[in-house]
């Protein structure tokens, strides 16, 4: 067999390209790159408003955290107190804390504590008490008081269950 011979007829020739090649298809103007460029621009910018945003917000709850633990054990009278578990909610500034309220105790108190952070204790709003080993349910809550009270977040009843 010859390796130099044509193909059949029936398969068409490659095509030559022309003068341009590609660029005759796709001529992207200026215009086109400056549009890109802008929407690049404003995606970037909106990034980074978020990344501040997100920071800003990280660092006060951090400060609030703080400030919160420090409540906490002057509101127990217990200084030296390590264990104690800090929910910020998802917006609003009044966070949830929770811990034990003595050495020993078979219980959880849950404070709510508001106002700002930029002062030596924040202000207890609530709370309530839960079974040191129960999970934060509604119906373990126990001896509301303050706005847990106002708000029905108790569904234990008032004495210790």
């Amino acid at each position: 067999m010859n390796s130099t011979a044509a193909p059949p007829a029936s398969v068409p020739a490659p095509a030559e390209p022309g003068p341009g090649g590609l660029r005759r298809f796709w001529r992207p103007g200026r215009r086109l790159h400056a549009v890109e460029g802008i929407v690049l621009i404003v995606v970037g910018l909106l990034l980074g408003a978020a990344v501040i945003r997100d920071v800003a917000r990280h660092v006060g709850i951090e400060k609030r955290a703080i400030v919160d633990r420090h409540t906490f054990r002057a509101y127990v009278h217990r200084p030296k107190l390590k264990k104690i578990a800090i929910a910020p909610p998802k917006r609003g500034t009044v966070d949830k804390v929770c811990g034990q309220s003595a050495s020993g105790a078979h219980q959880r108190l849950c404070l709510f504590m508001g106002g700002p952070a930029h002062v030596r204790l924040r202000q207890v709003r609530g709370g309530y008490y839960l079974p040191l080993l129960k999970p934060d349910r509604y119906r373990f809550r126990w001896g509301c008081f303050g706005s847990a009270l106002a708000h029905h977040l108790c569904g234990a009843p008032a004495g210790r269950p």
